[in-house]
């Protein structure tokens, strides 16, 4: 798909950059998990395991969105892939670790999914704290053989874009380092996914890092008699689908890609100060319905849209595609709350999210929604709204912060109202 620095990898990219790899020695491809849904998802009404069911993958922990439909719709999917979903530290029926032999020797992975699951899908809870379940695994996978341990975990660096350098993404390690803390030195690797920017580096002798999402580019480790190196990130081309499957999914987003909605005026980016600001764009749209007096939109609360570094939110200037508008909100329910609010809420609501997401407030790093770490986008004209519009995922968090329930007086949907916007 096209990205605000050229044209996105693709998995048929990946399975490229393994075949040229496998000419020096033996490779291994292993996958933190999120490699289902996307706008695919929201254009055709199903989600299709098919589309990654044939990849040489040798192991996968399962991300949060694997559970976006329910754990029974999780253990469907795994049935139909060639390759293991793991989940240690959860009861979600799929196997904890699994054992993988190479030429170079035999490989043992443990995937642990995302700490929050049950926050972010309709997953199972998660145990507190893994260290026991990964050091009571590792010591099993040693003794049954294997030469490496290699923890697959749903979780990673939290990031924001680095205002600095507009076309970067900033991250920070501390609050991941310091939970693998207990149990990191079980594992030659640490291998992690989930949020937006990429990092590596070690903790004592263990890799630790996780490359960009939508297959943006891949961290290489070396697997040596000596341990784990990080050789590296590696951009991944956007190679053609290889599968039939794959096929069909690439003409429907060409098609939808060609559905022209609209014309966007200027570049929009979800950086503080680099251009138009996205989050303040998508809660005018929301206002602009006529359906509230305001708009509340957390940049957390919508999808990530064209990576630039493979990470930060844009959309660019021009034509505004069906594509576009389904990669904003990817989700079959893209509903939109419009709440009853009091004098001074709207002020308050912005006031909780950006005091929390302000970087330099690292003790909030470990707030479950807390990885973009941006100020919201607001939209008002009156100076006491009544009604403000919000993502419906987002109501939960508002009623924290404003100490009491919030009653819905009406809902609409996101992808309409980001059509009509920009028509």
């Amino acid at each position: 798909m096209p990205t605000s620095h050229g044209r996105a990898g693709t998995v048929d990219g990946i399975v490229d950059v393994l075949d040229q790899e496998s000419r020096r020695g033996p490779v291994l491809w292993l996958d933190a998990g999120d490699f289902t849904g996307g706008p695919l998802w929201s254009l055709t009404g199903r989600r299709d395991w098919a589309l990654v069911a044939d990849l040489p993958i040798g192991a996968a922990a399962a991300g949060n969105h694997e559970f976006d439909e329910g754990i029974e719709a999780a253990q469907a999917g795994a049935d139909a892939v060639s390759f293991p979903l793991l989940c240690a530290d959860a009861d979600a029926g799929l196997p904890s670790t699994r054992l993988i032999g190479t030429a170079a020797g035999i490989v043992g992975v443990i995937g642990l999914t995302h700490p929050q699951v049950h926050r972010l899908a309709p997953g199972p809870t998660p145990a507190g704290d893994p260290a026991g379940i990964v050091r009571g695994h590792a010591q099993q996978l040693r003794e049954a053989g294997a030469d490496w341990i290699v923890v697959l975990q749903h979780d990673g660096v939290r990031w924001w874009p680095d205002t600095s350098r507009p076309s970067r993404a900033g991250v920070r390690s501390d609050r991941w380092i310091g939970d693998i803390r207990g149990w990191s030195s079980s594992a030659d690797a640490v291998l992690g996914g989930h949020t937006l920017g990429r990092w590596a580096g070690r903790h004592g002798t263990t890799v630790v890092g996780h490359a960009h999402p939508f297959a943006a580019s891949l961290l290489v480790v070396d697997l040596t008699t000596s341990g784990a190196t990080p050789a590296g990130f590696v951009a991944v081309p956007p190679s053609a689908p290889g599968s039939a499957p794959r096929r069909t999914a690439a003409e429907r987003l060409a098609a939808a890609s060609a559905e022209r909605i609209g014309t966007n005026p200027t570049a929009l980016t979800s950086v503080p100060g680099a251009g138009g600001y996205l989050p303040s764009v998508v809660a005018d749209a929301f206002r602009s319905t006529d359906r509230a007096d305001s708009a509340f939109v957390p940049p957390h609360a919508f999808f990530t849209q064209a990576p630039v570094d493979g990470a930060s939110a844009a959309l660019a200037a021009g034509a505004v595609s069906e594509l576009d508008v389904h990669r904003l909100f990817p989700f079959p329910d893209d509903a939109v709350a419009v709440v009853g609010i009091e004098a001074g809420d709207l002020g308050r609501l912005r006031q909780a999210h950006d005091r929390r997401t302000d970087p330099r407030a690292s003790d909030n790093d470990h707030l479950w929604w807390n990885w973009s770490r941006t100020p919201a986008g607001v939209s008002n004209l009156k100076e006491n709204p009544h009604t403000v519009a919000m993502l419906e995922h987002v109501r939960p968090l508002a009623e924290t912060w404003l100490g009491r329930q919030l009653t819905v007086e009406d809902r609409f949907s996101a992808r309409d109202a980001i059509r009509g916007f920009f028509r």
